[in-house]
């Protein structure tokens, strides 16, 4: 209607047709006016697009990404993802960790929930700039970590650390598994 009345010379919009055999296919149509010396609509050229094929791929990468959003949210360890060392996501079960919200976690150093000296007596940053070193030569690492809440309590976690690859650039994904209520079992058994 709009290439018609001249208030537009092309235009583009999707659509679904019916095919002789019954089925319908998504396309994209892509239309342009013709017109005669004074300017009335003579004909449009019309390219029609079979987009079906796109559109599934990009329906099959949405319901991926939402398959892996899941998994992350409702893991039942902990899962940081860092850029060095700053978080840049993390999931529902890290919140409940470090009692806190995502606003108050993402943005922040893995060593802003440490206490300065971890139990071997090494300091926290030393042993984790020695640790992110490691992962980044490629050689993922598990260890024990002293953590603390935002509130300031203590927790003993066990931490994976590995190298992943998400589009064209390279994170370290951090497991964090509660080994608090394990350690003061083990010790009341002792």
């Amino acid at each position: 209607l709009e290439l018609s009345s001249g208030e537009k010379e092309k235009d583009r919009f999707e659509t679904k047709i019916k095919l002789k055999n019954g089925e319908s296919m998504e396309v994209k149509v892509h239309a342009s006016a013709l017109r005669n010396p004074e300017g009335n609509l003579k004909s449009v050229l019309a390219f029609i697009e079979n987009i079906d094929p796109q559109k599934n791929h990009e329906r099959q990468i949405e319901k991926r990404e939402q398959k892996f959003h899941r998994l992350f949210e409702e893991a039942n360890d902990g899962i940081l993802l860092l850029n060095d060392l700053k978080i840049i996501d993390c999931n529902g079960r890290i919140t409940d960790l470090f009692n806190g919200s995502k606003e108050e976690i993402i943005g922040e150093s893995p060593l802003d929930f440490s206490p300065q000296v971890q139990p071997d007596g090494k300091l926290s940053s030393e042993k984790a700039k020695e640790k992110i070193s490691l992962v980044n030569q490629g050689k993922p690492q598990v260890f024990e970590w002293k953590h603390l809440t935002l509130d300031g309590k203590p927790l003993d976690i066990e931490i994976s650390l590995s190298k992943i690859e998400l589009g064209d650039d390279d994170y370290i994904q951090a497991l964090l598994r509660d080994l608090t209520e394990h350690k003061k079992i083990k010790s009341e058994l002792k």
